[in-house]
């Protein structure tokens, strides 16, 4: 219930306060239809680095419960350990706002997903709380700087006639990684282990860092051509 007064606060007050930004679009243009959205390489490359980076972070709810009992650790360790990243996002959010408009989106994203990939990474040094604790603040952090940049990204990527066709598949590949990261997590850590877990998770997120670095950079170029071409 209170979730719910809450979501309906934030739309109030997103619908009085937001100024609306969508742009004019063509009457006439094509609707077009989701295989152009698909036949857009810039979008595939992103979504791969997303669902890559998405894999990783849902460890946090789904094998990281796992490795606190393994450590000796109980479900109320667990649950104070994972209320700071609550809290960090509460209390870092605002401070990096300036620091986001100033930088380069496509360093930001490298930069917040090898942060995200250390913070899992150190998982596999950590057996007790203050080590948990650490591992956890460094992927908060690249949780934070990531806030609001993927969308924006996609924003500029896709025409502004298929702008709602690529927010639904960018939408689905955090589905598509809710679905494959507990399955992929959970295999790994029976099957390899900890370190094997935890030591992949931060090479697939340095992946996605520099999938996302090479998909904002040409999004610039693309957006140089049409303004050029305009």
């Amino acid at each position: 219930m209170l979730d719910a007064l809450a979501s309906v606060g934030f739309a109030m007050l997103i619908l009085r306060g937001v100024p609306e930004t969508r742009p004019v679009v063509d009457p006439d243009a094509v609707a077009g239809h989701l295989r152009d959205v698909l036949a857009d390489r810039l979008m595939l490359g992103l979504v791969a680095s997303v669902v890559a980076s998405a894999v990783v972070y849902l460890q946090a709810f789904s094998t990281l419960p796992l490795v606190f009992g393994l450590d000796g650790l109980g479900p109320g360790s667990y649950g104070l350990a994972l209320s700071l990243n609550g809290v960090l996002i509460v209390v870092l959010q605002p401070l990096l706002l300036g620091l986001l408009g100033r930088r380069g989106r496509g360093p930001l994203l490298l930069v917040a997903m090898v942060l995200q990939g250390a913070g899992f990474g150190l998982t596999a040094f950590a057996d007790d709380m203050p080590g948990h604790l650490l591992a956890i603040a460094v992927w908060t952090v690249g949780e934070v700087l990531q806030a609001g940049l993927l969308g924006a990204l996609v924003a500029s990527i896709a025409p502004q006639h298929l702008r709602g066709r690529y927010m639904g598949v960018f939408g689905l590949s955090f589905g598509t990684a809710a679905f494959l990261g507990p399955l992929l997590g959970t295999q790994v850590l029976s099957r390899s282990g900890e370190t094997a877990l935890w030591t992949g998770s931060f090479v697939l997120c340095v992946a996605a860092g520099l999938g996302l670095l090479r998909v904002s950079a040409a999004a610039d170029r693309r957006s140089a051509r049409q303004g050029v071409d305009s």
